[in-house]
């Protein structure tokens, strides 16, 4: 393999494996490419790095109008993670069998994350809230389908970070709770293959937070998440 190749695997790979101690990561929810009235999606989805389990339903209510739901879960040995989000689109059949979306919702999540299995050790508590646009292209096929999404928008947080210190040989505990406003931008791809209406998926999403508000902190969070499952076309 090629050394440059050899490199960008290793980043990659030793990002996914951050994945076990933060408290946001990507989220692999489904591109749905909704395309005409009463479309119903449902993608089940878990992460092959982590304990990331996740769902989400699409429908189509009108020739443009579509609702989406979906959330995950990810509970770890150093943490959890949960979240949660709806979203309202516009969507519209495009040439050669294409779908564009474009969708606009608000997502709720809980997160906490320690540095280590020791019990003395520091730690990330607290609840975030979003709000955010997405556009989605993507490819419709019998057999194989494909998309791309990106993610744009805005969270607020409230985290408590606590730490142990040792002081006149006591483990005394201290914390801080940190109120913040992000920007942040998570892309996605996604490819399914299978069936007509029944199909394996493998997902690909990163994120990138910015804060706002003290640029000197930051919520840990992962970068990439790698995933998988399988959709369902009604």
């Amino acid at each position: 393999m090629n050394k440059n190749y050899q490199f960008y695997f290793t980043i990659f790979l030793l990002s996914l494996l951050n994945l076990g101690c933060v408290t946001i990561q990507p989220q692999l929810l489904d591109i749905p490419l909704i395309h005409e009235k009463n479309d119903l999606r449902i993608d089940g989805s878990a992460s092959f790095v982590k304990g990331n389990i996740g769902g989400n339903v699409a429908y189509g209510v009108t020739d443009h109008l579509a609702v989406q739901l979906g959330g995950n879960v990810a509970s770890l040995a150093t943490g959890r993670h949960d979240y949660g989000q709806l979203a309202v689109g516009y969507y519209r059949n495009i040439p050669h069998n294409m779908v564009l979306e474009v969708y606009g919702g608000a997502g709720y999540g809980h997160g906490y994350t320690k540095n280590g299995l020791l019990r003395f050790e520091d730690h990330y508590n607290g609840n975030y809230q979003k709000v955010f646009s997405q556009i989605n292209i993507g490819a419709l096929g019998e057999h194989l389908e494909g998309g791309l999404g990106l993610k744009s928008g805005f969270m607020q947080s409230s985290f408590f970070f606590g730490d142990f210190v040792s002081r006149d040989n006591y483990i005394q505990y201290r914390g801080e709770r940190f109120r913040d406003d992000y920007f942040l931008i998570e892309p996605t791809a996604i490819i399914k293959f299978g069936f007509k209406n029944f199909k394996f998926n493998i997902k690909v999403g990163g994120l990138f937070m910015k804060n706002l508000t003290d640029k000197s902190r930051n919520i840990p969070y992962a970068p990439l998440n790698l995933g998988g499952g399988v959709t369902l076309d009604f």
